[in-house]
């Protein structure tokens, strides 16, 4: 499952997992500089990933 999350001017996001399990968040972007391949420029995507788990809420 792919979801879009939007963060603030600061990159912080909030977020609530459907059900329990490891969920993983990528951040992308694309840099300004090009690196070239076979001759040619291509775009450079910086990214980094965290995973979480999330487990169901505790019952009183």
């Amino acid at each position: 499952m792919t979801q879009v999350i939007k963060t603030d001017e600061n990159g912080v996001f909030t977020y609530c997992a459907p059900w329990p399990g490891w969920w993983g968040f990528a951040a992308l972007k694309t840099d300004r500089k090009k690196m070239e391949h076979q001759g040619a420029l291509k775009d450079v995507e910086l990214g980094a990933v965290i995973w979480m788990e999330f487990t169901a809420p505790l019952k009183r």
